[in-house]
């Protein structure tokens, strides 16, 4: 029978350019990396023993004391009995660092972009607030999404986020009230009460920049994050366990699939913690947590701002319990303490389903964490199936519509000619295909790199036969009379032939990689995608790689880094055939 499949070939560009205009980032700063002499981004509160509290604000731009070749801003701090002598009223702003912007007056809803190296002498945490100019409170979060810690190694912050009201006009103004301010500098205290001490803080590399937010795409249709979200297969890869059970011993582990009790349909299932003995064999329950078990799920795509999502899930318990959601980046985490709703569990199935809208204070999160623990009374278990995290099929990237891959090299006969045949059994798996289902339709689009002299940043989307190919020169840019010509010819069963003709010279002998061809099996959306490097006959495999002869594809299985067996591999590393390859 015939297999759905779309053909995306070419070397597709690694990344994206922002559109010029209002959407594109703009700088809102100068000197950002402290080697100019330009100080009015830079301010400090800072006392000094010589001048009192600094009179003209300005921070100091010194020699990084770790690379005499560089520049970087710095803010002393002394000891609480010093401090005290020289300003006796101790805060946590009693030392600041401010990044401003004076010459700048960002919009409410606009985004900001803030990005920044910094280190400490000695390890200490810092807080950071909005103000107008420095000095002038606005609200007590900046949006750096909590307290950051300083080590004395270089670290790098960067956090994106949506200016509100808040950092704006400040705690009760809205911006035609009275006491209405403006969002012009960041501060940073550095004098928190745990670490007042003799310390110097360091800050270089800043970048602040800000754009309007881009429109949301037009709403086509919901799609679905999450693989497997029916049990239906072994593939957990969306959802991870922080289990009671001390099998586990305690850790995040991927999620098993077991036999509900009730109806002997699959589900997963996290255990609470009853008593504290069982993770730390003593009886002591102080530290003991509604976050001590907890359910992930997990996708590769970032939540974003004002993006519309809805949720659902079956789910029940042994005995009646509540379960909220945060929101993580991996699991454990934590971003924030919201995410898809707070859910009361019975001892029956209930369907949940919420929808929303993601928050600023999510921005970037790509985890749902439910704390499972609130139930500390005796052993309890809950049960978790159908689910599925869905958002506008518009805003789902190639990385969010990628079910599982494969990757084989086609490698080209003195000749100029190749053929091999591809076992498409896995990818009709894992997409669901129906295995009595008698036809399929071709998808007749390929996206490769533009012809020469067209708009060579973005993807060519052409129409082609699948049984005449398409022609793509050796740069991967299609072309009407490239040397390389490809063919995807139809085959029974769960194979496809895929033949390279009249290749000339271009990759006899032993010429290197020319192009990287993706071919991808589709379904409502989501792709299995097969990664095809076409080499020269004497040229050496691509590291990682294992050639795959014209008779057809090696059946190594896959193991991720910890030995354990993988069916559809995500991105990262994993291991085939005893070689470390990267899934891209």
């Amino acid at each position: 029978m015939k297999k759905l499949f779309t053909l995306i070939a070419g070397l597709l560009l690694a990344g994206s350019t922002f559109a010029q205009g209002e959407y594109s980032w703009r700088s809102i700063i100068k000197n950002g990396d402290m080697e100019g002499d330009d100080v009015s981004c830079w301010w400090s509160h800072e006392w000094d023993e010589s001048v009192s509290m600094r009179d003209d604000g300005y921070c100091r731009i010194i020699e990084d004391p770790t690379d005499p070749t560089n520049h970087v801003a710095v803010v002393r701090t002394y000891n609480a009995e010093k401090q005290a002598e020289m300003d006796g009223d101790i805060q946590d702003w009693s030392a600041q660092f401010f990044i401003a912007w004076p010459e700048e007056t960002p919009e409410v809803g606009m985004e900001i972009h803030v990005s920044f190296r910094f280190r400490a002498d000695h390890e200490a945490q810092i807080s950071s607030q909005a103000h107008n100019m420095p000095g002038d409170y606005n609200h007590y979060d900046a949006g750096m999404g909590g307290n950051l810690t300083a080590t004395t190694e270089w670290q790098t912050v960067d956090k994106t986020f949506r200016i509100t009201n808040d950092h704006f006009y400040g705690t009760g103004a809205t911006a035609d009230s009275e006491n209405g301010k403006e969002f012009h500098s960041i501060a940073f205290n550095l004098y928190l009460e745990a670490y007042r001490i003799d310390n110097n803080f360091y800050f270089d590399d800043v970048i602040v920049e800000v754009r309007k937010p881009k429109p949301p795409k037009e709403q086509t249709g919901w799609f679905d994050l999450i693989h497997n979200g029916d049990l239906s297969s072994d593939d957990v890869r969306n959802f991870t366990e922080k289990n009671g059970d001390t099998a586990n011993d305690y850790v995040n582990y991927a999620a098993n699939i077991y036999e509900d009790p009730k109806d002997g349909k699959p589900t997963l299932r996290v255990m609470s913690v009853p008593t504290y003995e069982q993770i730390t064999g003593t009886t002591d329950q102080s530290e003991l947590m509604d976050w001590n078990t907890q359910f992930f799920i997990t996708t590769t795509h970032k939540f974003k701002t004002g993006e519309p999502y809805k949720f659902s899930m079956m789910a029940r318990a042994d005995y009646p319990v509540q379960i909220e959601s945060q929101t993580h980046n991996a699991p454990g985490e934590y971003i924030h303490w919201a995410c898809v709703g707070t859910f009361d569990l019975t001892e029956e199935w209930q369907l949940f389903e919420t929808e929303g809208t993601i928050t600023s204070e999510q921005n970037g999160g790509y985890t749902i964490a439910f704390n499972c623990n609130k139930d500390r009374e005796q052993i309890n278990y809950m049960y978790f199936r159908d689910i599925k995290w869905e958002i506008n099929d518009a805003e789902a990237t190639d990385e969010d519509r990628e079910w599982g891959s494969e990757e084989v090299v086609c490698r080209i006969g003195e000749d100029g000619f190749a053929s091999l045949t591809i076992d498409m059994s896995e990818a009709t798996k894992a997409l669901g295909f129906d295995e009595q289902a008698e036809d399929y339709i071709y998808d007749e689009t390929a996206k490769v790199l533009a012809p020469e002299g067209e708009d060579e940043d973005t993807e060519y989307t052409i129409e082609f036969s699948a049984t005449n190919g398409f022609n793509i020169d050796e740069n991967g840019r299609f072309s009407d009379e490239g040397d390389i010509v490809i063919t995807f010819d139809a085959a029974e069963g769960d194979e496809v032939t895929f033949n390279v003709e009249d290749m000339g010279d271009v990759l006899t002998g032993d010429a290197a990689i020319v192009v990287l061809t993706r071919l991808a099996v589709v379904k409502d959306g989501k792709h299995y995608v097969y990664y095809i490097t076409l080499v020269g006959a004497g040229a050496e495999d691509p590291t990682g790689i294992a050639t795959v002869p014209a008779a057809g594809q090696t059946d190594g299985v896959i193991y991720d880094l910890s030995g354990r067996r993988v069916t559809n591999p995500v991105k990262g590393l994993y291991i085939k055939n005893g070689k470390k390859f990267i899934q891209k």
